[in-house]
């Protein structure tokens, strides 16, 4: 009999990190036993945690030296994409196999549906089989009560407290003779990026995990804020709540208060009069969402931003190091198989907007994909060996892909496929489709734009449509071959033969309402031919 959701909150785990334990776990030094079908699966989600923060091999500088160990034991999807950019749509997708439009869980938080009791989930399907389905977070939005996480049998929620002890719990209530099925979801790399970051200079304090949030009382002195900057933000809030938006100077100079660690984000709010903190959020989310990008000290804020994000890539290098050395320590059946990825980038600046989930550029959009599956995944003929495999996939891909390693593979009802069988250094090309909403604002106020991306290998769609009748309000093209960082958008109009940008792509544009004239010409010119 199935056990209902079992909830542990942990306030405060301080433990020392496990020694690695030589010959098992995951990661360099695990043992290479050939598994078919392995009887655990541990799937781990770093929220937040942008591609490019690996190297791959790529000449990128290492800034996560324990992820880049374990990415030389497993294989490597560089190119891999998240279906939406914020945690609740791609963890949904991550844990059905569907996309945002198949799970209907996406789009702006406040108008964010639950997913239906008939999507089908991965942990239900293992549950159902008998596997042991468990789900470790960090974060209420994926709690046991949350709709997308239905089908795990025990939900525990504060991994970033205390890893080691957690997985501790999970595995004295793990049934010994069950295949298991295991969720983790770190928020070590999400915002606030730091405990502290004094004089927001560069300087690193690092993050304790396992601490409480840091609260002031309002009205208590700030530390680190002087009475100047007290007055800023008290000038800030009368302008806020005046109706007017304050000067671009005072939003950055807040902004970069609020995201770059905990410490400054408590005194920024401890300063705001209480009355106005939900004005002054609300200002913040236009500024980012339309103004900010006019700003001309945006690439100085930008360059702030990402260096205080880099900087705390140690502290999500070591949390992810200790969630590996855990369950090494645990002593997990050989060919255990242990798949990380994020379900979301961050903004900098790239695209005159930070943070995530009001963009579809692929500082959003692509995302970490590692798989160590021993004795399943590798060159051809060097079991384990370390490979990079460039090409479209994504997260859509991975519940496939753990059906395949629990040796219960089918091909269909997914909008993805399995990563299992991959053999060559390049993927096949096909089109990966991401969705999600933004706040808009114009003299009449703001309203919401519903928007899609449609990526293939070698171009990126990027369609704004109104979310109730979906009429295509703008389109625009990027060639990634030549423009891969996305700067210089074609307008769909201006689009010359889309079909030269392969079959895919044009296949995809058509599939989602859109002309495609040349695939209607070779249409009706295969009509014409003989025998047509």
């Amino acid at each position: 009999m199935r056990r209902g959701p079992v909830i542990v909150s942990f306030t405060l785990l301080a433990l020392a990190g496990s020694a690695w334990r030589a010959g098992h776990g995951v990661g360099a030094g695990a043992r290479r036993d050939t598994a078919v079908a392995p009887s655990g699966v541990v799937l781990i989600c770093l929220d937040t945690l942008r591609a490019d923060a690996l190297s791959l091999d790529s000449g990128r500088p290492i800034l996560m030296p324990r992820l880049e160990a374990f990415a030389r034991e497993s294989v490597a999807f560089a190119d891999a994409v998240a279906p939406a950019a914020w945690t609740l749509p791609s963890v949904a997708t991550l844990l059905t196999g569907l996309e945002p439009l198949r799970t209907g869980v996406f789009g702006l938080p406040e108008r964010l549906r639950v997913m239906s009791a008939a999507v089908p989930t991965l942990a239900d399907e293992l549950s159902t089989a008998g596997w042991y389905s468990a789900s470790i977070t960090s974060s209420e939005w994926l709690g046991p009560d949350s709709s997308v996480m239905r089908g795990f049998g025990e939900g525990l929620v504060g991994l970033d407290r205390g890893p080691e002890e957690l997985l501790d719990v999970w595995n004295r209530r793990r049934p010994a003779d069950a295949p298991f099925f295991l969720f983790l979801h770190s928020v070590a790399a999400h915002d606030p990026y730091l405990e502290d970051a004094t004089g927001l200079d560069g300087a690193r304090a690092g993050k304790r995990f396992g601490t409480e949030a840091v609260r002031i009382p309002e009205g208590a002195p700030a530390p680190g804020f002087s009475d100047d900057d007290v007055a800023r933000v008290r000038r800030m809030a009368s302008t806020i709540d005046a109706g007017s938006l304050p000067p671009f100077a005072d939003l950055a100079w807040a902004f970069e208060r609020y995201m770059a660690s905990a410490a400054s984000r408590a005194r920024l709010m401890a300063a705001m009069p209480r009355a106005s903190v939900r004005a002054y959020l609300a200002a913040t989310r236009r500024w980012l969402e339309e103004d900010c990008g006019h700003d001309p000290k945006i690439a100085t804020l930008a360059a702030r931003l990402r260096a205080v994000y880099d900087a705390s890539l140690a502290d999500v290098d070591h949390m992810a190091g200790r969630i590996l050395d855990g369950l090494a320590r645990l002593d997990l059946p050989a060919g255990t198989a242990v798949i990380l990825v994020s379900d979301h980038g961050e903004s900098f600046g790239e695209h005159e907007t930070f943070g995530h989930g009001r963009r579809l550029y692929d500082e959003l959009l692509r995302v970490p994909l590692i798989i160590h599956a021993p004795g399943r995944m590798g060159a051809p003929g060097r079991m384990g060996a370390p490979r990079v495999v460039r090409g479209p996939c994504g997260l859509v891909d991975v519940v496939p892909t753990i059906l395949a390693l629990a040796g219960r593979a089918r091909t269909s009802g997914f909008d993805g496929l399995s990563l299992v069988d991959v053999q060559a250094l390049t993927l096949s090309d096909r089109a990966l489709h991401a969705v999600d909403e933004r706040l808009a604002f114009d003299d009449a106020g703001e309203h919401v734009v519903r928007l899609e991306s449609i990526r293939t290998a070698r171009a990126k769609c990027l369609v704004n449509r109104d979310p109730l009748d979906l009429r295509v309000q703008s389109t625009d093209v990027y060639d990634l071959l030549l423009d891969p960082l996305e700067r210089h958008p074609i307008p769909y109009a201006a689009l010359d033969l889309p079909c030269r940008f392969g079959d895919e792509f044009a296949a995809a544009l058509e599939k989602a309402g859109l002309p495609v004239p040349c695939r209607e010409a070779d249409a009706r010119q295969a009509g014409a031919a003989p025998g047509g």
